[in-house]
């Protein structure tokens, strides 16, 4: 089995420097499932001096894919996508554990995305000339229900001339299982329907649909977005909606505070828009998270690259330890999965609320 990404991983097999910070081993308090352990173990393997046995599969799988390694590395490396690659060699070698393909059988067959128009406010002066599509959230945590629906009825509020997609595309999720054939497929399948809609703006719920659009063709090798088309997050538009006066919050005096996700913290570092919008309602406290005295850039609670159910409910736990000693009423995330992960992992008494449902809530 040859695992591409080989540079990389001869750069990390010796250096401890993110050690501390992985995701995976915050969970299992286990020192060979560290980048640096695991470059050894894919070195090892790229030599003929060692196979892919089922400890080996196993820690390749439990990868959260939540890019702290790279965020800390000094010199720039990002041994995450050594792990995408190390995946997809045990696809392409017919070594993926039975589950992992019946996983990636179930997404690539799901329905392809369609844009539909939505009908806007009777009063045609409050709409915008700007053409928007709304993508459908994907959703993969269990009792994880997407904010399509909530999110289209704020944008309709606000008067806005809009599509959504009729299905959520599982193109990320296929590549962080190592799937990038059939991801490539799916994503060039998704650009496809934002060309035939015309929107000059894209909307995403889940951040991780920013990286898919934004970066993901060109480690794909498929066709990009046109450069005249622009990808926002929803936070990012309803900020701007808010600021504008399109739609107005009403006053709650809960402190609020946030959950910056491994997409926003880490992949697209766009994690202003959140808090900005928290401390815009009326009458509210926020308060910042923390993260060891620094400012939370998540831990991999809610990662889509975990397929171990005990170890993502092990990093919700922290996450919401973390959150909880904020001394939050309520904690507010981007997306539905982080929502049911974290809400799952409390005792009921600290409220989990996506974005999209407390913008709701004061309309």
């Amino acid at each position: 089995m040859r695992i591409r990404q080989e540079e990389t991983i001869d750069r990390c097999r010796f250096c401890f420097m993110c050690r501390h910070v992985c995701s995976l081993a915050r969970a299992t308090h286990e020192e060979g499932v560290t980048p640096r352990s695991q470059g050894l173990v894919l070195s090892l393997i790229n030599r003929d001096a060692a196979s892919a046995d089922p400890d080996v599969i196993r820690n390749i799988y439990n990868c959260t894919q939540c890019r702290w390694c790279k965020e800390w590395c000094e010199g720039g490396w990002d041994f995450s996508v050594c792990t995408i690659a190390a995946r997809e060699a045990l696809l392409e070698n017919d070594q993926a554990p039975a589950d992992i393909r019946q996983l990636i059988d179930h997404l690539a067959g799901q329905p392809k995305p369609a844009a539909t128009r939505s009908e806007t406010c009777a009063d045609t002066s409050a709409k915008t000339s700007t053409d928007i599509l709304l993508l459908a959230e994907p959703v993969w945590a269990d009792d994880a229900v997407a904010q399509t629906q909530q999110a289209a009825d704020l944008l309709q509020k606000a008067g806005l001339s809009f599509a959504v997609t009729g299905a959520a595309s599982p193109a990320l999720r296929l590549y962080l299982l190592g799937a990038c054939a059939a991801a490539a497929r799916q994503l060039k399948e998704l650009i496809e329907v934002i060309r035939q809609s015309g929107c000059q703006t894209v909307v995403a719920l889940s951040p991780g649909d920013v990286f898919l659009l934004r970066e993901l063709p060109e480690l794909l090798e498929t066709t990009p977005l046109p450069e005249s088309v622009k990808v926002r997050t929803m936070a990012d538009l309803l900020a701007d909606l808010i600021e504008n006066g399109q739609l107005v919050l009403k006053p709650d005096s809960r402190n609020f505070t946030w959950h910056d996700d491994d997409f926003s913290a880490r992949y697209t570092h766009e994690t202003d828009a959140l808090p900005a919008l928290l401390r815009a309602i009326p009458g509210a406290g926020v308060t910042a998270p923390t993260w060891r005295g620094n400012h939370a850039r998540s831990s991999g609670g809610a990662s889509a690259g975990c397929v171990e159910p005990t170890i993502i409910a092990r990093l919700a736990d922290l996450r919401l330890q973390e959150l909880a000693a904020t001394g939050a009423d309520c904690i507010v995330t981007m997306t539905a999965d982080d929502s049911a992960l974290l809400g799952k992992a409390g005792d009921g008494k600290l409220q989990v609320l996506t974005l999209v449902a407390l913008v709701t809530s004061l309309i």
